[in-house]
């Protein structure tokens, strides 16, 4: 009996343990940028910073993401319903019969492996849609975005030397 409310309470104290689970072929390959192009691969453990300063400037660190980390990435993937969308998105909202777009735009490729299916989605960030489609891939980018330029050793890296011209 005391062993019993020991385990309760030792499983009480622990805190709420996360259920998602992580594929074991679970991969992110997220690329984005505005005129240049940062590279994240989980698959190879990866982040790459292009540096814009000439044709191959990059600096490179590894990610070593923790399991919460990866299972964070797991349940963002999964409320962003990714394979469900479409391949290409267009962010362009006609306003007065005129499609209006931002450049420079800031644009993605998100390819996703998980339990042995692939999807790729690229989106170029170019307009004011706010289609259902639309708002999940950039709450979708905006996470991965955020989650990965704020790891320590990404913080680290030189931002690219110079902006869109």
């Amino acid at each position: 009996m005391l062993a019993t409310i020991a385990l309760l309470l030792v499983t009480y104290w622990a805190g709420p343990q996360s259920t998602t689970v992580v594929p074991d072929d679970f991969a992110i390959h997220f690329e984005f940028g505005l005129c240049w192009r940062d590279i994240v691969d989980t698959r190879s453990d990866r982040y790459i910073r292009d540096l814009a300063t000439a044709p191959g400037a990059t600096r490179t660190v590894p990610l070593r993401l923790s399991d919460a980390q990866r299972r964070q990435l797991v349940a963002w993937v999964a409320e962003s319903r990714f394979f469900e969308l479409p391949v290409e998105l267009d962010s362009s909202e006609a306003k007065n019969g005129t499609i209006l777009e931002r450049i420079p735009s800031e644009s993605f490729v998100i390819d996703i492996r998980r339990s042995g299916v692939r999807h790729q989605v690229k989106f170029d960030d170019t307009g004011d849609s706010t289609s259902d489609a639309v708002l999940r891939v950039r709450t979708l980018v905006q996470r991965l975005k955020q989650f990965f330029t704020e790891l320590p050793q990404v913080k680290r890296l030189p931002e690219p030397a110079v902006g869109c011209l």
